[in-house]
């Protein structure tokens, strides 16, 4: 009886697919480790300032995943820009946190899939914005502004509608 070779489909020894199969809450330090050590062996020719993006330079990986749309498949050229722009998400950097939820919304995933992870990285983007640096009008607010109660208000009326 011949045995079948087990393969390690864990997101730690595939790196390239966890954008497109974890949640972002999903990425701690093992997951960006094993992001980094993948991205750290690889390389594009023309580079167009892929090296940058594989260092964490959050800009320039934002332009190599936005330079993808619209994607009509899922290449090993799209994994390994996305990889390296969920890395940044996971380091983060809001803005990448936001262009990955745009671009999980529109790849050709699971719809369902997608828009659960799309969520999870808008979520985290949204819990990692520290109160601290909430400014309005280069004012600094200690504490987010509350929303106001509604007072409702009785006018007494007469039978035709019209105020009395």
């Amino acid at each position: 009886m011949t045995q079948l070779p087990v393969y390690d489909t864990s997101p730690l020894a595939q790196p390239w697919i966890s954008w497109r199969s974890l949640p972002a809450d999903a990425f701690g330090p093992a997951e960006i480790t094993a992001m980094t050590a993948a991205l750290d062996g690889m390389c594009f020719a023309p580079d167009g300032g892929w090296r940058r993006a594989a260092d964490g330079d959050a800009a320039v990986a934002i332009r190599l995943a936005l330079k993808l749309l619209p994607i009509s498949a899922i290449t090993q050229q799209v994994d390994i820009v996305m990889t390296a722009l969920a890395r940044c998400a996971a380091t983060g950097n809001p803005a990448a946190c936001l262009v990955l939820a745009k671009i999980l919304r529109q790849a050709p995933i699971d719809k369902a899939l997608a828009s659960r992870l799309s969520v999870s990285w808008l979520t985290r983007n949204l819990v990692q914005a520290p109160l601290a640096n909430l400014r309005i009008c280069n004012v600094q607010i200690a504490e987010p502004p509350v929303a106001p109660t509604r007072t409702l208000l009785l006018v007494p009326t007469r039978n035709d509608g019209r105020r009395a």
